[in-house]
Formats: C-alpha cells, structure tokens, sequence
C-alpha cells in the first residue's frame, strides 16, 4: 500500500503545473531589444517601459522581466512598482535609465543594480546617444548609442509613454459580489476565523497545501526527504493563528477586476489579532487550468478614521 504522503508528493508536481505561471516578456505593444553595460558587464535587455512622472520622462532598460502585476495591484502606478522584478530572488537587476528633457534629448543616466537608489549622472558625451524618431506623448520610438566612460548601450525601442499615478487594471470590472474570485476570498476569510481547518486546507494552492501538510523533496541522487508541515511542527491552533496573522477579517468586496487568470479583488475588512482595526485591500488571484482561484498576493491599507492619530 502506498504511503497517503508518497501520493501527494506524486500529485503534487501534476497540480503545480496546472497553476498560472508570471508572464515572462514584454507586452505587445512594447518593443525593444538590444544591450547594455558597465565596464565589463555587458546585460541583453529583456525588458523596457517609458514612465512619464514628477521626474521628468524616463525610459528605462532592464536585464529581467518587469513584474507587471503590481503596477495595478492598487491600481496606481508608483516609482517603487518599477523596482519589482520576476526571478529576482538575488536582488540583482542591472537597469539602465535615461533621462529625457523637454526636446527629447538625453539629459542624465544612471546604472541601478538592486532595490536602492542609483545617482543620476550627466556624460556630455553621451548628449548626442538617444536619437528619436516618435515621440507625441503617447508612443516614444527610437535608439539609444552610447560609449561612455562609465556605461554603454547599443537599444532600439518603440514604446507607450506610462503614467505616474491611477492607472487602468485590464481586464473587466469583476460583478458587485466578487464573482468567482471574491467568493473563494471570502470563503477563505470565514474559514480562518471560524476555526474551520479542513475548509481552509481546501481553499489552498497546492503549493500552501504541501507546506501546511508536509511534503516529500528529492535531491539530485534521487533521495527522498520528507519535510514535515507547519500543521505537524506547530499544531492546528497556532497555524490558524499565523494564518489570522496574514490574512485580515475579510467583509466586503468592494471592486476589482478579471483579465484571463488574473484577478485583483478589492475588499473591506479589519484587523483581528490585536484590535480591530479597519482595512481596505487588495488580493492578486490567479486561476489555474481546473478552474480554482488561488491568492498570489494580499496587500492591505489601515483606514484613519476622523479623529485618529495617522
């Protein structure tokens, strides 16, 4: 007979593949291609964006896949947003940036690295580097040659021009109930703080699944290694504990949007460990190939009430 376990390790790797994975490359209307460096480092562009904002117009060229998603998580675009990548377990995503000035001529550069500030710098021999052939505020197309003393590029690109500030999440609005995806954050909610364990288990990912439960992992010479789960190391109490921790009393959708296998759903709620404070959020829901919906991500926002400390 085979080891309950041992069949869900075997299922596992078969509903994983079913989950919705990130979008690796550009959208379609985004184009660009090309490299850039530093020195000795030389990175092939993967990905662009043009973003127009308090500092001026900025194109920016990077080494990974932007992570599109949190651009309209709150359906507002930031400075920060831009700074989030896919794969980027290491912090490292080299980024090389322009500055534009009124007339669409190269006004400064930096060369980021990770998630911390880079300074702006001025090459005069680099005022002659960004030749344009479209720019009208909505498209900006064009090339980028540079050979600086610091950093170097050689990119073609045709872009449109983002916005810092509101921006539109894709898709259509969800229905007022939050249709299939706000039911299952609901339910996920209600079964939380009612204590209901075996609802919770089955409102999961297959990956929160296997670390709730316990998991098999298999190394490189074929060994088999059970990890156990936080259910077996901390009890059920305590899990539904951090679990309240993570998750707020979710009690109204209030918004939201559905693109294919994404969806963000904004929801009204409150704190429930310490207090009860009152939330808004939003929760990032991906659907996988079965037709479940999955939380990605859940952000939440405290609410200042009239008369509140902020």
């Amino acid at each position: 007979m085979i080891h309950p376990r041992l069949l869900l390790a075997i299922a596992l790797p078969v509903l994983c593949s079913a989950c919705a994975l990130p979008v690796r490359e550009m959208p379609p209307d985004h184009v660009a291609a090309g490299e850039f460096g530093n020195g000795d480092n030389a990175w092939r562009l993967r990905d662009a964006a043009a973003v127009n904002g308090p500092e001026g117009l900025i194109l920016i060229f990077t080494r990974l896949t932007f992570d599109r998603k949190k651009w309209v998580q709150d359906a507002q675009l930031t400075y920060d947003d831009l700074t989030h990548f896919l794969d980027n377990e290491v912090d490292y995503a080299p980024e090389l940036d322009i500055k534009l000035n009124a007339d669409g001529g190269y006004a400064a550069h930096r060369l980021v690295y990770a998630q911390y500030g880079a300074t702006w710098r001025v090459d005069p021999a680099l005022e002659h580097g960004v030749s344009l052939r479209v720019n009208d505020g909505r498209r900006i197309a064009g090339t980028l040659h540079f050979d600086g003393q610091r950093s170097f590029a050689a990119i073609d690109f045709d872009l449109p021009v983002l916005t810092i500030g509101p921006t539109p999440r894709p898709g259509v609005p969800l229905p007022a109930d939050g249709g299939a995806p706000g039911h299952t954050l609901l339910a996920r909610s209600d079964a939380i703080y009612n204590g209901d364990l075996d609802r919770l288990l089955s409102l999961l990912s297959p990956e929160e699944y296997s670390h709730a439960v316990g998991h098999y992992k298999y190394d490189s010479d074929d060994i088999v290694d059970y990890a156990p789960g936080d259910l077996e190391q901390s009890g059920a109490s305590f899990y539904l504990l951090k679990q309240r921790m993570d998750t707020p009393r979710i009690r109204r959708i209030t918004g939201g949007s559905v693109d294919g296998t994404t969806a963000w759903v904004d929801f009204e709620g409150s704190e429930e460990i310490i207090g009860h404070d009152p939330v808004t959020g939003t929760a990032l829901m991906t659907q996988d190939k079965r037709g479940h919906w999955w939380i990605e991500e859940l952000t939440t926002q405290s609410q200042v009430t009239s008369g509140a400390d902020e």
